[in-house]
């Protein structure tokens, strides 16, 4: 589903004009009040890096800070069904939970107020996460010597030791947490918004059992290939969850902005909120026309290829092909679009713009075949609320054009990520 919403969305912005906002941020970032709070900023920037590093230290995977978090799920339920094709086997995964929340190693933080960012980057502790599986796996495909058991170039889902089915204990080690946060001015203090946290170098050992098999566990290294939302982000919403609430918190007792800016904190916020209000107006311009234009061209209604599963079975005793079909399948809800407005313009290496699209209700219908030595057909529906689609701009600088152009995605659509949902239910 993650293909189509990034599909659709690179399309239908490639056809929108956008707005002569890059000459608002451009000056909004050059002007005297953002230039003087730069200058002045370096004295206060060390300090406060310090103080976040100590409070995530000290309370991320912890019970210690006293922030009260109005969860929507249970953090530690990662999903209840999940497909892995390893480009060898294709598993299902179910009612995978993780261990324990892990701990952060050697952060680091850049906090650049004045640009309306903090960059985090941080080693994460050992990651265990617990389910269930079911390999699709013809006969062929099993290996039964042990000397061509090699976990660095077959999937240990083929190795003949391995059940069908059985329970499956991930071990994730080496990951680094990066990415970035809106930092805005609020008040007295700062206000955190859209965050774009990604998880890299995760290195995996599966351990595989079957109990009541008579056979020991496997335990081997496993180098999964991504197929669409990948562990890493299943595992960055529970992650997420942790830090966001615990880092805001931190903004509020140590980050006093009266104290920072002085005289000159009227003019920023009505400077700042000014740029919001334009961007916000631009994001939202977008996001109507996404609507409307998907009403237009097929009332937010695309269908979706099928997926077939097919693999060698035996039914008492008997060799029999089976294989599950997915056919028939719709996806609807596309002109439910909305803007989280949690986003705006930041400075890194350049200008950018970043949002949150979310998609109010997403449904997919289906028929569901399932055939082995008999057949079943089903009807399904699956639907999820408020998915959330992660979106970055480039600014272009307003000398450096003509003409007026149009604001196209970063790069390219691997730009646009699903990076959650509120619900789902199938």
């Amino acid at each position: 589903m993650a293909i189509y919403i990034a599909w659709f969305i690179a399309f239908m912005l490639s056809r929108i004009e956008a707005l002569m906002i890059e000459r608002n941020i451009t000056e909004y970032f050059t002007s005297d009040v953002v230039q003087s709070f730069k200058n002045n900023w370096e004295k206060y920037k060390t300090p406060l890096e310090n103080a976040i590093l100590r409070a995530l230290k000290e309370n991320y995977g912890y019970k210690s800070m006293n922030v009260y978090v109005r969860r929507m799920q249970d953090p530690y339920k990662l999903s209840k069904g999940y497909y892995h094709s390893d480009n060898q086997m294709q598993i299902t995964l179910a009612d995978l939970e993780l261990d324990d929340l892990p701990y952060l190693w050697m952060p680091e933080v850049n906090f650049m107020l004045p640009s309306n960012v903090m960059q985090i980057g941080a080693s994460l502790s050992k990651i265990i996460v617990r389910g269930n599986y079911v390999a699709f796996r013809n006969k062929s495909d099993i290996i039964y010597d042990v000397k061509d058991q090699n976990f660095y170039e077959n999937s240990p889902f083929r190795f003949q030791q391995v059940e069908n089915m059985g329970q499956l204990g991930i071990i994730i080690e080496g990951c680094i947490m990066t990415g970035m946060v809106m930092a805005i001015l609020s008040g007295s203090s700062v206000d955190l918004g859209f965050n774009n946290f990604k998880l890299s170098k995760c290195q995996y050992t599966f351990e595989i059992s079957t109990p009541g098999s008579g056979s020991p566990p496997v335990v081997a290294k496993y180098h999964p290939m991504g197929n669409g939302l990948t562990i890493e982000n299943l595992l960055m919403r529970s992650l997420r969850e942790e830090l966001m609430p615990k880092l805001q918190a931190t903004m509020f007792s140590f980050v006093n902005t009266s104290v920072l800016l002085g005289d000159a904190l009227t003019t920023l916020q009505q400077k700042q909120q000014g740029l919001f209000f334009i961007t916000y107006s631009y994001v939202n311009f977008v996001v109507r026309n996404l609507n409307r234009i998907a009403i237009e061209k097929n009332s937010g209604v695309v269908d979706i290829e099928d997926f077939h599963l097919y693999w060698n079975d035996t039914f008492e005793g008997k060799p029999v092909q089976s294989d599950i079909s997915l056919t028939k399948m719709v996806l609807s809800g596309l002109e439910t679009a909305y803007s989280a407005n949690i986003g705006g313009p930041f400075k890194q290496d350049q200008l950018q713009l970043s949002e949150e699209i979310r998609f109010s209700t997403l449904r997919v219908r289906g028929a569901i075949c399932y055939q082995s030595d008999r057949k079943y057909e089903y009807n399904f529906v699956a639907e999820m609320e408020d998915v959330a689609v992660e979106i970055l701009f480039y600014v272009d600088k307003p000398e450096s054009r003509k003409q007026l152009i149009k604001l196209k995605p970063k790069r390219n659509q691997q730009r646009f990520y699903v990076v959650g949902w509120r619900n789902s239910t199938i």
